[in-house]
């Protein structure tokens, strides 16, 4: 009996814990979601938006599959991020202060007639109109109404900033548009050169004209983030018409990417200056517009600008022997079978590890101040200074030759190296010099 009794006591009390959680807990979920919605400017669920009308600015706007796109005043690309960003405050847009629902009161808030008015449309044919007036006394808020409802809020000024949107904010302001990892070459043509690059199946960048080298990555790298990241300063003529007048009939500067499916070919026309601007235009819309001067200077670029400017290239782990000769003595250290190095000359003991490894730093960032290309080779090692060098450099893995450079006299502010593996010969700054002056027994580790 007590066991009967004590099932049914069972019963009723887990009969009563469904009934709060299902009627109290979730139920005050529930209320609190709707309460939430009910307090939204708009309750909008942005993936079902089709367009959006701002007025009186005449600006009409539609979503055409993942892209939105610009019908009036003219037809173009939309700014993508400035389209979200205005649905997504609505998440989080709250009414505020209720006001009124006397249409006799509208006039002194500012809405009749409004002063501006915000349409969103949505694929079910749908539209909500919310219409804004003035803003209250410190300007922090803003009156508005929906339509269909005389009821009066307050909101915050974010919902009138998004409805003054003007064309220029709306649309489109990419300089040129492509898809960075995609692009497989770029040429570069001025008024003197011009330059072509592609990218090899190791991703890496070469020169094809005027020579064939090894491109400096970072700056291919840097020109292609300019052009993916520069916006348009202002939209002059919505209309390629005269091409004359800003000189783009035949462009100064021209930027020409392909993509790797050979399909998508974006250019960049550079004509006039006009002050610290251009006028420029790209083939994938008919507009002409200003960008800035600074952009300019860096795609109008020279052939050093482009070719690798790395002097020697070593995996510092796999060093085993480092040889520097100076005029007057010898750095000559080893690493041994623990990995430590052992100086040999001009003293001999343990080094200190963190400075070979900073030595070997600074070799492997050595870099080409310039390129001698037209090599004086009948009186080579006289003419540069080779045939007694200021110092002469080698690195070895065991037996292979990793390094072996000359540096030899200096002109002006800079100094003549020679790459004896690639029988190359360039130009450093003289600091190259200084961050190869080893002073031996700064190297020697005197705890050991």
């Amino acid at each position: 009996m007590a066991s009967r009794k004590t099932i049914v006591l069972f019963i009723i009390f887990f009969g009563l814990l469904v009934y709060v959680y299902f009627f109290e807990i979730k139920g005050e979920k529930r209320n609190r979601a709707q309460k939430e919605k009910e307090e939204l400017v708009l309750n909008l669920d942005k993936e079902k938006v089709a367009g959006l009308s701002f007025l009186p600015q005449g600006i009409s706007i539609e979503k055409d599959g993942t892209l939105w796109k610009i019908l009036l005043p003219v037809q173009t690309h939309a700014d993508h991020s400035t389209i979200e960003s205005i649905l997504d405050a609505f998440s989080w847009l709250k009414k505020g202060r209720y006001v009124s629902d006397n249409p006799d009161d509208f006039k002194k808030f500012g809405l009749t007639p409004y002063q501006l008015a915000l349409v969103i449309s949505q694929q079910e044919g749908i539209s909500d109109t919310l219409f804004l007036g003035d803003t209250n006394l410190d300007s922090t808020k803003v009156f508005y109404r929906n339509n269909g409802s005389n009821k009066v809020y307050l909101v915050s000024t974010t919902l009138k900033s998004n409805a003054t949107k003007s064309l220029y904010d709306l649309r489109d302001k990419s300089v040129l548009k492509f898809k960075k990892q995609e692009i497989s070459k770029i040429s570069i043509k001025n008024n003197y050169r011009t330059f072509s690059c592609y990218k090899d199946k190791d991703q890496q960048w070469w020169l094809e004209h005027p020579i064939r080298t090894l491109c400096d990555d970072d700056k291919i790298d840097d020109i292609l983030n300019e052009l993916n990241n520069s916006k348009i300063a202002s939209f002059e003529s919505e209309y390629a018409n005269n091409l004359g007048i800003y000189d783009l009939h035949n462009p100064w500067l021209t930027i020409s990417l392909l993509d790797s499916s050979e399909e998508h070919k974006p250019i960049l026309y550079v004509g006039k200056k006009e002050k610290k601007e251009y006028y420029a235009k790209n083939d994938l819309r008919s507009a002409i517009f200003l960008i800035d001067s600074s952009l300019v200077a860096k795609l109008n670029v020279s052939l050093f600008d482009l070719r690798d400017k790395t002097m020697v290239s070593f995996e510092q782990d796999s060093v085993t022997e480092i040889s520097i000769q100076y005029p007057d003595f010898i750095f000559h250290c080893i690493k041994d079978s623990t990995n430590r190095w052992i100086i040999t000359q001009p003293d001999s003991g343990l080094a200190k590890s963190w400075k070979i490894s900073s030595l070997l730093y600074d070799i492997k960032d050595l870099e080409v101040a310039q390129f001698i290309d037209d090599l004086y080779q009948y009186k080579l090692n006289i003419f540069y200074g080779f045939d007694r060098p200021e110092i002469k450099l080698t690195l070895k893995k065991e037996n292979i030759i990793l390094v072996d450079l000359l540096i030899g006299k200096q002109v002006d502010n800079k100094l003549y190296v020679k790459n004896n593996l690639t029988n190359k010969i360039f130009l450093v700054k003289t600091k190259a010099k200084d961050d190869l002056l080893v002073k031996p027994e700064e190297f020697i580790d005197e705890d050991f």
